[in-house]
């Protein structure tokens, strides 16, 4: 059995039961379903099946289990094509389908129901719409979805523009063992992207191989892997994703889109003082455009700067333990929280609010007492501190001795960000002038002088060519990052 858990998306989060396998056929499906909607209670949970033991009393356990869906893979409206398509008895699972539907009506259960049929080159075009009208009586969802090459088995007959795909964006996908897959149509688990029961999920999802895979797709690359090269989902329906989201051109055939790419293998050939006047009518240019902002349904979105806190923060994760403390929003808490060598993590604010569990100024804490904290997350918090100097004072005095704090914070050339102030930019000299009382510190430059000219036009890091995430200039650098041991 497989599951996929929704990871960007501003929909609920979708957690699917499907995959390679019958999940009716564990027996503890119904207690795992009411476990996720107690833990996940805003997520949607969805079951596929292919509804040949969905007998009458499982479908009622079914049905009073929280999940939200219920989709039956039919794949065949005629019995010869049916069991030649799903291998079982046809009328086992008309029988169990239509059964389902009336238990649902007659206990009122708020489960929506779907039967779906992927065409074969078995069923006819008018089997389908027999299957259609049949179904659609029956007050259901009916879904036809378009040929699926099954992890590239099979080829695509559908020969349109490829688009990055939308899985890759949106959801994890990990089998009962907690493998996670590239995607769903990684059946045998041949692109294992890491492990959830022992990696942290969100270090998985924004790995530098995931990140590969969509700088590909993004660069109009689906050869690798194989599974890409003739999936279904990256037609037409990826389309209709990247015009929602609106972060990307999916348009190849709009002028501009192709003036921009004839731009970008121009300026390779550039000499500095061409590049210079492009450069500058480029920026001027810039300020005249007045609908920069972050791209819709993503947070925190995918600047330059949380890539680089994300790449600090991994390098001393394993320092993470005993009773931390992370300055809210808790953009880091699904980092950390699975590390058994954390025994409390709190969240703090000056003012009480969702998610809260510390309320004090970080200027002056009086009501947290010394050596508190083994660990702080302090990620662009001091910034918009008016007192920087006690607050850092503040920080050494409630860690406990030997304790550590994980700060970013922005450099010189950072904009203007106020949350809701902004009072400080940082150089290296100046954070360790800062941190000059702490026993061992350790400071890192992060960044470039294309990460810093962009931050005003709210470029993300898929803005940026492939690995230029990882050049860092040491005298021009979007971020610092501080390690600091008391």
């Amino acid at each position: 059995m497989d599951m996929e858990l929704g990871i960007q998306d501003s929909r609920p989060d979708p957690e699917v039961h499907a995959g390679l396998g019958e999940p009716l056929l564990d027996r503890q499906l119904e207690e795992r379903i009411k476990f996720e909607k107690q833990y996940f209670p805003k997520a949607q949970v969805i079951v596929y099946t292919n509804g040949g033991l969905l007998h009458k009393e499982r479908a009622l356990r079914l049905l009073e289990s929280g999940v939200d869906v219920i989709s039956i893979s039919i794949n065949g409206f005629r019995k010869e094509t049916y069991e030649a398509v799903m291998k079982i008895p046809r009328d086992i699972t008309y029988r169990n389908a239509e059964q389902l539907i009336d238990i649902k009506q007659k206990i009122g259960a708020p489960v929506d129901i779907h039967v779906s049929l992927v065409k074969t080159d078995l069923c006819s075009f008018e089997e389908v719409e027999e299957f259609k009208q049949f179904w659609s009586q029956k007050h259901v969802a009916v879904l036809t979805p378009p040929w699926i090459s099954w992890g590239n088995l099979f080829e695509h007959p559908i020969k349109n523009q490829q688009f990055p795909c939308c899985y890759i964006w949106k959801v994890m996908m990990f089998d009962y063992d907690g493998t996670v897959k590239m995607c769903c149509e990684d059946y045998d688990s041949q692109f294992p992207m890491g492990n959830i029961m022992t990696d942290n999920p969100s270090e998985i999802f924004n790995s530098p191989r995931m990140q590969r895979q969509r700088s590909n797709q993004l660069n109009g690359n689906f050869s690798e892997p194989v599974i890409c090269n003739n999936c279904i989902e990256t037609y037409e329906s990826a389309q209709d994703f990247w015009k929602t989201v609106q972060i990307i051109s999916i348009d190849k055939k709009d002028p501009v889109e192709q003036t921009i790419q004839l731009f970008i293998k121009a300026i390779d050939s550039l000499k500095s003082e061409q590049y210079k006047q492009i450069l500058g009518h480029m920026l001027t240019k810039g300020f005249t455009i007045n609908d920069f902002d972050y791209p819709k349904g993503i947070w925190p979105p995918p600047t330059p700067a949380r890539f680089y806190i994300d790449d600090f923060l991994n390098i001393y994760k394993n320092y993470v333990k005993g009773y931390c403390v992370e300055f809210s929003p808790p953009v880091y808490k699904d980092k950390f929280i699975r590390n058994p060598n954390i025994t409390k993590y709190d969240i703090w604010n000056i003012v009480l609010s969702e998610n809260v569990t510390v309320v004090a100024d970080l200027q002056n804490a009086l009501n947290i007492e010394n050596n508190t904290f083994d660990t702080i997350i302090c990620t662009h918090v001091l910034s918009a501190i008016k007192d920087v100097w006690k607050a850092v004072s503040e920080i050494q005095r409630i860690l406990k001795p030997g304790g550590l704090i994980l700060c970013t914070v922005p450099s010189v050339l950072q904009k203007y960000a106020p949350d809701p102030k902004d009072f400080w930019r940082f150089t290296p000299d100046s954070v360790k002038e800062l941190f000059a009382q702490f026993s061992n510190i350790k400071i890192h430059s992060y960044g470039n002088a294309a990460t810093v000219a962009g931050s005003p036009f709210y470029l993300m890091i898929y803005h940026f060519p492939e690995g230029f995430m990882l050049k860092h200039d040491e005298n021009c650098p979007s971020i610092i990052a501080i390690a600091a041991w008391k």
